[in-house]
């Protein structure tokens, strides 16, 4: 089961945890506690709980984006994350093709932003 996030939630639908004056996302906290291990900066969190939901719409109404269950989180690539974040469930036909790779909305943001 998912373990939801109860406290502030980002405008991205993801759990945030105040540090300072810097906010780090609650997934990413509880996956460095229950491995006790820092994420590398070439690595992301992932959502296995999200991969595995074929009926989650995604974005922002995304509900596997607020889970800190330790069992439920995974170091990725971006690349990886995109991809199971987007299989079978947010491909756009109708969207332009990078490499043989259909684009979406939320993998083109994505990447403009880690650029």
């Amino acid at each position: 089961n998912c373990w939801p996030w109860q406290l502030t939630i980002s405008t991205r639908g993801y759990g945030v945890f105040s540090m300072g004056s810097r906010y780090i996302g609650s997934h990413r906290i509880s996956y460095e506690l229950s491995n006790d291990t820092e994420i590398p900066k070439s690595l992301v969190v992932g959502h296995i709980c999200h991969d595995q939901d074929l009926t989650c719409p995604g974005g922002l109404t995304c509900h596997h984006r607020r889970c800190v269950n330790p069992t439920h989180l995974t170091l990725q690539t971006i690349g990886d994350n995109i991809r199971s974040g987007v299989k079978g469930r947010h491909l756009v036909d109708s969207l332009p093709v990078e490499g043989g790779i259909p684009l979406t909305r939320r993998r083109n943001h994505v990447e403009q932003q880690a650029a």
